[in-house]
């Protein structure tokens, strides 16, 4: 699969569209109206030298276990400043090429970069020159040439049994969640008395993700699973797997009025 998406990749410069798309997403954040206090906020006196963008991810994505599933692919940008990550820029593409969506998003606290992390992001901007990404003229006019990526990423999820394994650990975090005293008040403050018919589960995405345009590039599988309450996204679980299907790390995420982030849509 690390082939195809790279492939994909540089035949679609995806990295240099999502890269222009971010700039013109930051301007309207700069200079909207509506964004100006949450602007104000994180960068006060704004200081160009300190404010940094690393690559987080490259993903190709089904929206459901079928080959009947909607394919995406999507780059996630990170947004540093003063060294602390203060939100990020996430872009669709189809599989053609064109931008589907994004979404521009502002953590309401900041958090401080892991340096020390095994998978440390590089700076987009000083890899840009080392991409090898030919500014062909070609582009691919039939996308049936991508359909292995799905066929791959498909066995791959049959083979591993990666959904049951997914759901089956999250019910469990989910009941740990729910009984464990540290986390009352957070439960209470979501749930109230919790009705369990009011609470839905459902997988809302398959990825395969790459970390850099290389051919070394570490790669993982994830599921993006969606916790619904009343009608209302409160929270999400992201279990990650390894290229052998071995359990990597999972993130177990609630929504409430503190922590929930801030999506700009800025992008007509």
């Amino acid at each position: 699969m690390k082939q195809d998406l790279l492939k994909m990749i540089k035949e679609f410069h995806i990295i240099d569209k999502s890269i222009e798309l971010f700039w013109k997403n930051f301007e309207k954040f700069k200079t909207n109206p509506e964004c100006a206090e949450e602007y104000h906020r994180i960068f006060n006196e704004f200081n160009e030298k300190s404010f940094m963008l690393y690559l987080k991810a490259i993903s190709y994505n089904l929206d459901a276990a079928s080959m009947n599933s909607e394919e995406s692919i999507t780059v996630q940008i990170d947004m540093i400043y003063k060294e602390n990550e203060i939100g990020y820029y996430e872009v669709y593409f189809n599989m053609k090429g064109e931008r589907k969506d994004d979404y521009f998003v502002t953590y309401p606290f900041p958090v401080i970069e892991n340096k020390n992390n095994k998978y440390y992001r590089e700076d987009i901007e000083n890899r840009l020159d080392n991409l090898m990404i030919q500014k062909q003229k070609k582009t691919w006019k039939d996308n049936k040439k991508f359909n292995f990526m799905k066929q791959d990423l498909l066995e791959f999820i049959e083979k591993f049994n990666i959904i049951n394994r997914s759901m089956e650990t999250f019910w469990e975090i989910f009941e740990n969640y729910k009984t464990d005293p540290d986390y009352k008040e957070e439960f209470d403050e979501i749930f109230g008395e919790f009705d369990e018919k009011s609470f839905t589960v459902s997988m809302k995405e398959i990825s395969y993700n790459l970390h850099s345009v290389s051919e070394d590039s570490y790669e993982y599988i994830n599921l993006y699973i969606q916790m619904v309450y009343k009608g209302e996204q409160i929270g999400r679980y992201k279990p990650i797997f390894d290229m052998k299907g071995e359990w990597e790390d999972d993130y177990f995420v609630t929504y409430t009025v503190n922590t929930k982030n801030r999506v700009w849509q800025l992008t007509d």
